[in-house]
Formats: structure tokens, C-alpha cells, sequence
């Protein structure tokens, strides 16, 4: 993902940077103003190794998703590939604490150690209304709506940007937000931004969604369990949403878990706001999202 990104952006700004932690940004001076951090997670939830046992793989869970949405689901270890299985029976209304990934190879097992992150298989497909359909949809669009939004600001030299007073801008794609948004802490201190606006999923299926649709575009986030949205930011976002031509609307998030929680922890302590893509089944393997609006 870093190399694709780096090709396809490093042409539109002055400097592009790896941490220490994986995450990759780029900066742009554009005149005297503030600086603006604009970010996405490149990073999907997984599973860590706790135990290895003949053909099986012990393992807990990384990030804010239901792992029993997820049994029967393909796993990728670096060096084993298995289907996720409930241990000792599977019952869809309860919980279940103990899970394995069953790989048939002995052999594969033995080169797995504890601490192995693996991954959910992430093949996408196209469904007849045009929703891409599967895990990590949502996280890939953000991705995608991300490239799309430096693409068109950074037209005409980021003139959008200095018309609203921007005098440096960065693109953050943030590693480890499944390890308690390790990236964005190490991204925000490192930058130390006057403005956020950070790009993420949004699960449409959670209660209390409002009146935003599934084809409406960005929601505008101001309030949830995590974070307070700043008003200054949110109608700079509102406005380069408008300008760009993409749908939106504002909402009232029912979450307790957001990454823009961090990201304000700078030496600034940042004004911040959360554009959301809304997707369907956040977390589980029916995720799913429309991002005709992208286009």
C-alpha cells in the first residue's frame, strides 16, 4: 500500500514521510496560514497469535469489531492460512470468547509465533446496485476517497486550500489504529496541526443514524462518546465539500470509539472533525459501501 501510495501522490507534495510506526504522509507548503492535517486509517482489524496447537491457532482479537460475525471467515497469517472457528460449539446468540484458526498444516503452524498478526481475507466484489461488498470495503474507500480529495485540492497549487487561509497542508495514511491509534498520536505529534479533518468508515447500520442515507455521501461528524467536533473545522470541511461537488451531511454519532481522539493530542491540542463514508455492516463480512459519489 505505501509504494502505490507514494506513486500515485508524491508528484502533488514537497516531502513524503514513513514513521517509525508505518504511517505515511505527505506535506505541501502552500503560503503563510495554518497547517491542516488531513488523515485515514490504511490498516483493517485483525487477529494476534496467542497459542499454537497442532493444526489450530489461538487468537484474540485487534480492533473495535465482533469477532463472532467474523467465524467461518478465510485468516492470513504471514506464514499460515486458516478458517476461523468458534472452539467448543458455535451459538449465534452468545457471545464467544475462544477462537482458533483451524489451517489443516501442521507444518505452517510450527512457523507461527506468538505476537503474529493475521488478517481477514479483504477480497472485494462488485454487487448489481454498484456497492462494493466485502471486509475492509469501508477502510478502502476512505483510502480512495483520501487520494481523491489531495488530487483535487492540490489542483491549481492548492488554491482551494489558501482561499480558506491553509498555509501548509498534509495527507496522513495512519498505521496501527487497531493497536489503539498508536499511528495517529505518533502522526499528530510529529505534524502538530492547527486543523483536522480525518476520513473514516461509518457503520449505517448502528442505531440513531439520522436521516443520512446510504447514497449520501459524506457525513459531516460533530458529536460523539469520543470527541466534541470543532464548528470552525467542520464548516471549512463543509465548504471544500462544496466546492469539490460531494454530498453531505452532518450527524450525531452514537460510536464510543473514534480515532480523531488522538489525533487532537498534539502540542496544539487541535480543532478536529471527522468526514464519514457510510458503510453497512461495519466490522463484519458483509461490509459493504457505495462510492459512486467519489467519482
Amino acid at each position: 500500500m505505501t509504494s502505490l501510495l507514494i506513486e500515485e501522490l508524491s508528484g502533488l507534495f514537497d516531502t513524503n514521510t514513513v514513521d517509525v510506526l508505518g504511517s505515511l504522509y505527505f506535506t505541501k507548503k502552500l503560503c503563510d496560514g495554518k497547517k491542516l492535517l488531513i488523515s485515514c486509517a490504511v490498516d483493517t482489524s485483525g487477529l494476534i497469535a496467542t497459542f499454537c496447537d497442532g493444526t489450530k491457532i489461538n487468537v484474540s482479537s485487534i480492533g473495535g469489531f465482533c469477532v463472532a460475525n467474523l467465524a467461518f471467515s478465510k485468516v492470513n497469517f504471514e506464514k499460515a492460512e486458516g478458517v476461523l472457528v468458534p472452539l467448543g460449539g458455535f451459538d449465534w446468540n452468545t457471545p464467544i470468547t475462544e477462537y482458533a484458526v483451524e489451517t489443516g498444516n501442521e507444518d505452517a503452524v510450527k512457523q507461527v509465533v506468538l505476537g503474529d498478526v493475521g488478517s481477514f481475507e479483504t477480497e472485494l466484489d462488485i454487487l448489481s446496485d454498484g456497492s462494493v461488498f466485502g471486509f475492509g470495503a469501508g477502510l478502502k474507500s476512505c483510502i480512495f476517497a483520501s487520494v481523491t480529495l489531495a488530487h483535487k485540492l492540490m489542483e491549481n497549487g492548492g488554491a482551494l486550500l489558501k482561499e480558506e487561509g491553509i498555509g501548509e497542508v498534509c495527507f496522513a495514511f495512519i498505521s496501527q489504529e487497531s493497536l489503539g491509534n498508536r499511528g495517529s498520536s505518533c502522526v499528530s505529534c510529529a505534524y502538530n496541526p492547527d486543523m483536522i479533518i480525518n476520513i473514516a468508515p461509518i457503520d449505517m447500520t448502528e442505531k440513531n443514524v439520522g436521516s443520512l442515507g446510504f447514497d449520501d455521501g459524506f457525513a459531516v461528524k460533530m458529536l460523539d462518546r469520543a470527541f466534541v467536533a470543532d464548528e470552525e473545522t467542520a464548516l471549512l470541511a463543509e465548504r471544500l465539500l462544496d466546492n469539490l461537488g460531494y454530498k453531505h451531511k452532518r450527524r450525531v454519532s452514537n460510536n464510543a470509539y473514534s480515532t480523531i481522539g488522538r489525533l487532537g493530542l498534539c502540542e496544539k491540542g487541535a480543532k478536529a472533525v471527522e468526514l464519514c463514508l457510510p458503510v453497512k455492516y461495519c466490522g463484519t463480512r458483509g461490509e459493504c459501501t457505495n462510492p459512486s459519489f467519489l467519482k
